[in-house]
Order: structure tokens, then C-alpha cells, then sequence
């Protein structure tokens, strides 16, 4: 079977309109021995000769005009095709209350509404941000959120999908050896009530530590305050990974399990299994899509 993607047809369409390779590769931001290789693996799929080489440019061959002709229909094709989807995208309307972590909104999930919006315009979404402590699958079951998105997974017998992990573990700004904490300042970021992540660092305390008193802690309730206290180099703390992005000088050290594996936080979407809300479930299957491919 003959397989033909649509850069091939690009690059097709643009000899035809610059009659120059050169200048098809500026266009295109390709390398010339690369529109030469793909042009080469087309000649010898289809078994024909495209171009006819001219000291001022190139030509098709009657085999390379019906090829442009199939190009050209195809993009026009494709180009109707999206016309489409964007007219049945725009005609889908409804609404969406989400409630989602605070963090996950931060880091995640601005990028997916975005792309959404664009796809889905007439699609209403209510957001409303809260510490993963709140968020629980109680809120979909009373009704006041369709879609719940939490850091950290709970038992929950409804519609229940992994959007990602982070590993989880000591921050600290410069190089330490665990057996030091116990001597150092523990900044920490008190959360509402424990988590998974808490409990396992207990555990892991008591397995490579021997010990789970710290004498020098600071207690923070902001992640914000806890890590710039670190950045000073005023003590360690333990947060998921993905804290560090906008402190590019921090070390992290990642906790493990009794088994050696690293420990890592889930980003969790719980929703309605038998929701009537087709908003909802193009949405939850908008959001399962852009995970699949970032």
C-alpha cells in the first residue's frame, strides 16, 4: 500500500509554484537533501520519475502533473474536511463546571483550555481552583461539579483517568546527604490534611532515616513561601517535582519506595461514568487526547 503524507504533498505543490527546489527549501524550512530524499522514496514508491532537472529550474513529467493533480485535490480535500469539523465543533454548545488543584491549573491545564476553547467555542466551562484536600469525589456525586481534577488518587467507583505523574522528593539548593536532614531545617509546607505522598514519606523516614523527629522546622501553609525559604538555602522540604520549574539552580532528590521505585504524585480526572452532559464528555475526551500526545 502506497502511504503519502501530507508534507510530501506540500513539498509537491510548492516546486510547482517556485519551479525551484532551492526555493521550495526556504519556503518549506526544510534542507534540500531532505526534499531530495523525500521526492527519491516517492519516484521509487509509485515507480515513476517526478522532475525533469533544467539548468534554471525544474519541470513535472506527465507522471509528476498527475501526482500534483492528487496533491492538490487531496490538500483542498483535507482543508474542506477541517471546515467541517470546525462547523460541527461550533455547533456543539453547552456547559461544564470543573473543579480542579490549584497547581494542575497552574502548570497544566491553561494550555488545554486554550487549544479547547478554539476547538469547542460555544462549550462554557466554569472553573473554580482549590487545594487537592477539597477535591473529592463527593462533589461530582452531589452535583456541584461535573469534572474533578485533583493531585494525588482516591478510591472512587465512577469514571476515574491518570493524566499524568511527578516524582516526588526532597528539594534542597545545595548538594546533601540524607542522613544530614535530621540535622538540617525541614521547611514545611503544611497541607490541610496528609495525602498519599505524606504517608509514604513517613514511611520512608523510618526506612532510610531510622528516625521521623525533626527538631528545626519551619512551618509554611504556601508552596510559593516554602520554596523561596528553600532557594535562600534556609532548609530542605519535599514537594513534587514539578515545583522546580521556575527555580532552575534547585536539586531534587527523589524518594523511593521499599522496592527501589521512584515516588510519584498522580494527577487524577474523576468524573460521571452515566453523565447526560455531551459537553462534559467531549471534553473528558478532548482532555484524554491532549494527554495522549503530550
Amino acid at each position: 500500500m502506497i502511504i503519502i503524507d501530507f508534507k510530501d504533498l506540500t513539498i509537491i505543490i510548492n516546486i510547482s509554484e517556485t519551479k525551484s527546489i532551492s526555493e521550495t527549501s526556504r519556503n518549506l524550512y526544510l534542507s534540500q537533501p531532505a526534499i531530495t530524499y523525500r521526492l527519491r522514496n516517492l519516484e521509487q514508491e509509485l515507480g515513476i520519475r517526478i522532475l525533469n532537472r533544467h539548468s534554471d529550474g525544474v519541470t513535472f513529467t506527465n507522471q509528476g502533473m498527475r501526482l500534483l493533480e492528487y496533491s492538490k485535490n487531496t490538500m483542498k480535500s483535507y482543508e474542506e474536511l477541517k471546515t467541517e469539523i470546525k462547523k460541527i465543533n461550533n455547533d456543539v454548545n453547552g456547559s461544564i463546571t470543573i473543579f480542579v488543584s490549584t497547581v494542575y491549573a497552574k502548570y497544566y491545564l491553561a494550555h488545554m483550555l486554550k487549544k479547547f476553547n478554539t476547538e469547542f467555542p460555544n462549550i462554557d466551562i466554569s472553573l473554580k481552583t482549590f487545594s487537592s484536600c477539597d477535591l473529592n469525589p463527593d462533589l461530582i456525586s452531589y452535583g456541584a461539579a461535573d469534572i474533578v481534577i485533583r493531585r494525588g488518587d482516591v478510591p472512587y467507583d465512577g469514571r476515574k483517568i491518570i493524566l499524568g505523574e511527578e516524582p516526588y522528593g526532597i528539594v534542597s539548593r545545595i548538594p546533601l546527604n540524607f542522613k544530614d536532614l535530621i540535622n538540617m531545617t525541614w521547611i514545611k509546607y503544611d497541607l490541610p490534611s496528609p495525602m498519599e505522598p505524606d504517608m509514604i514519606f513517613w514511611n520512608w523516614c523510618e526506612n532510610t532515616l531510622k528516625q521521623t523527629v525533626f527538631e528545626k522546622i519551619i512551618q509554611v501553609n504556601s508552596i510559593e513561601a516554602c520554596m523561596n525559604l528553600v532557594s535562600q538555602g534556609l532548609g530542605w522540604t519535599m514537594l513534587p517535582k514539578i515545583h522546580l520549574n521556575n527555580y532552575k539552580s534547585m536539586l531534587f532528590y527523589p524518594l523511593t519506595d521499599e522496592n527501589g521505585n521512584v515516588v510519584k504524585l498522580k494527577n487524577i480526572l474523576l468524573g460521571d461514568d452515566n453523565t447526560d452532559n455531551l459537553a462534559c464528555k467531549i471534553f473528558v475526551g478532548f482532555i484524554t487526547d491532549y494527554i495522549s500526545k503530550h
